[in-house]
């Protein structure tokens, strides 16, 4: 099979995988092994394809990440009383907040998470205990999961 038709199909996959509720990159590492495309060149591609799904969310979102962005010079993002301001919910504290403890831990086991959870098995597996994870989410009420939670942690 050619390279843009490999394109098209993995472009495919990401488009509808990515706002659903499951793992688009799960999906697009399956799609790719089932159709021969592993190795360096797909994993290449594979990023690209995902920044375009974020980029979309930039732009959707522009005005948003706008305000966000000057809400604060860099110095002040961090004061007290700009942690959290009424008009826009989300500051640069929070975002900072989630994706520094993130990029550190990424940093420290990168050679673990590449070799151990980008297999296509690992892929399957977290696939179908996320699904089964889903399925139990949609049977089960609220207050019986909460009341469940609190009688396990005690």
């Amino acid at each position: 099979m050619g390279d843009y038709m490999i394109a098209v199909i993995l472009g495919i996959v990401e488009g509808v995988t990515e706002y659903l509720p499951i793992s688009s990159t799960g999906h697009m590492i399956l799609v790719g092994d089932w159709l021969g495309f592993t190795g360096p060149r797909a994993s290449v591609f594979e990023v690209f394809i995902q920044l375009g799904a974020i980029l979309s969310v930039l732009v959707i979102y522009k005005e948003k990440f706008i305000r966000m962005l000057r809400q604060y010079r860099c110095w002040d993002m961090l004061r007290p009383q700009n942690r959290r301001l009424d008009d826009t919910g989300l500051t640069l504290a929070h975002v900072g907040a989630g994706i520094v403890p993130v990029m550190i831990i990424g940093y420290f086991a990168h050679g673990a998470i590449i070799s151990y959870f980008f297999s296509v098995g690992t892929v399957i597996i977290g696939l179908v205990i996320g699904g089964v994870f889903l399925f139990l989410a949609e049977r089960v009420e609220t207050a019986s999961l909460c009341a469940a939670l609190v009688s396990v942690s005690y």
